[in-house]
């Protein structure tokens, strides 16, 4: 269901600013990640559309209706917390059929609607079986279930995974992203992991100190943060940011810092340069994955690449992660596992010239557009 909130603003219990004239619309059959630090105003946006917490001003619309003075019950929005647990007394169906039975839907309809949802999340079997009889994973389908089950409108998840091992949060995470295609629900997560957030979400919403910074695809993010707030949130190994000058290099606008001078591709040095930016100083940040290592592309891009010394290798199997210093610059390639390089060693790598951001000192807005 189509989700818009206008002017969202909540004040904190010493007086400050906790949501900030918050604005998002959000589009019928979207699945949004919020993500931002701790503090950022995710949970309490989440809150705010349950109606579990307080709105000072500001309004809230489901499918163009306005809902912010509804009850939390009136509102047809379910939620799943951190925290959510299972009635130990229940069966399974009791369990999933307990908010429907609050709401007096008819006992007939609780029952097909507890059986659809059973068949949707592969848990028929599971129905006449107590909480203390299921694994982790069926747990945590059961409280999905029983979400899900009075077919909300909108489904909003607090960070519900984050306290899983590593293998039963990648299975909710497929078990929630196949439900979410067979169900016409909008979601709205709350999370501070950005794998996560580009896991799940069709939208990515960064947040920080109660506002929205970026709201968009999530490789539009990943490719084009807009700010370097969103570029440093977004991504895992983190992007590798450092501080560097455009300065004119023969006919052309490199990148410096230290003894390296890196080539911009023409379309950025056109624009930087029109923008005033020759012999500034910038912030440059590029993702890891687009560093490498290999002798064929430094040798065909020899305007792009640098020398830097190997201080550690790590391997993961599908990829390796090298820790590189260059001058006084550190940063951190995701390189093939199969690569030749080895702590101690000097090595020639590329920076992907299409990859590279560049950012505004002060602002630490994009440039590179």
């Amino acid at each position: 269901m189509r989700l818009r909130l206008k002017s969202l603003h909540k004040t904190a219990l010493d007086g400050s600013s906790f949501i900030r004239d918050l604005d998002l619309e959000i589009n019928k059959k979207e699945f949004v990640s919020l993500i931002g630090p701790y503090g950022s105003g995710k949970s309490t946006v989440l809150r705010l559309i349950a109606g579990l917490d307080e709105l000072q001003s500001g309004e809230i619309y489901i499918d163009d209706v306005r809902v912010d003075g509804l009850e939390p019950r009136e509102r047809h929005v379910a939620m799943i917390f951190e925290n959510s647990t299972l009635m130990p007394d229940m069966t399974v169906q009791e369990n999933i059929a307990f908010r429907m039975k609050q709401q007096r839907i008819p006992k007939e309809e609780r029952l097909a609607l507890v059986r659809e949802m059973a068949e949707l999340l592969e848990i028929e079997g599971l129905l006449k079986k107590k909480p203390r009889a299921l694994s982790l994973l069926e747990t945590q389908k059961v409280i999905l279930a029983r979400a899900m089950a009075g077919r909300p409108r909108v489904l909003l998840l607090d960070d519900p995974y984050a306290h899983l091992p590593e293998k039963v949060k990648l299975e909710m995470h497929f078990v929630i992203s196949l439900l979410f295609q067979k169900m016409d629900t909008t979601i709205v997560c709350s999370t501070n992991d950005p794998m996560t957030a580009m896991a799940l979400g069709t939208m990515i919403v960064v947040m920080d100190e109660g506002r929205v910074v970026q709201a968009d695809a999530p490789m539009e993010i990943y490719d084009h943060p807009g700010t370097l707030f969103a570029a440093e949130l977004i991504g895992q190994p983190p992007i590798n940011v450092w501080e560097a000058k455009l300065k004119m290099h023969g006919a052309e606008l490199a990148l410096c810092f230290g003894k390296t001078k890196l080539a911009l591709p023409a379309g950025t040095q056109a624009r930087l340069a029109e923008a005033g930016y020759t012999d500034r100083e910038v912030i440059a940040a590029i993702r890891p994955e687009n560093i490498d290592d290999s002798e064929s592309t430094a040798e065909a891009m020899k305007g792009s690449r640098m020398k830097a010394r190997v201080l550690v290798r790590q391997m993961l199997g599908a990829v390796a992660y090298l820790d590189l210093k260059s001058d006084d610059v550190r940063m951190v390639a995701a390189v093939n596992p199969r690569t030749a390089a080895a702590p101690g060693q000097k090595i020639k790598v590329v920076l992907d010239p299409q990859k590279l951001l560049l950012f505004d000192v002060e602002s630490k807005e994009l440039l590179t557009k």
